[in-house]
């Protein structure tokens, strides 16, 4: 689950990917062969408010412009709190209790 996933990419100095470009999410696409991930943005600390895991800062409209499918964030059921990239190389959010790999950034130092 997201936790999980959250855990051990800080277990190994980094943190669950930040794609806030349609670049960066194409690189995460090609690294993850299509496959979708876990990405390092949620709102469970409060419905609606996107915080980046890496800055804390919340999403802009123009980082959720250029990297969300149309209609996303839904909530849907509300219980979708925690985001993927999907094969459409799009952002998503999903349940954060669904199973999904992580991919891990480390900062450059």
């Amino acid at each position: 689950n997201f936790a999980t996933q959250r855990a051990e990419c800080e277990a190994l100095g980094g943190f669950l990917a930040s794609a806030r470009s349609i670049e960066k999410l194409l690189l995460v696409q090609d690294f993850t062969n299509g496959v979708s991930a876990w990405m390092g943005l949620d709102d469970q600390l409060e419905e609606g408010k996107l915080v980046w895991h890496d800055t804390g800062l919340q999403l802009t409209s123009s980082e959720h412009g250029a990297t969300f499918a149309a209609g996303e964030p839904s909530n849907g059921g509300g219980v979708e709190h925690c985001i993927i990239n999907n094969f459409f190389t799009r952002l998503n959010d999903v349940s954060c209790t669904m199973t999904y790999p992580a991919v891990c950034e480390r900062p450059m130092s």
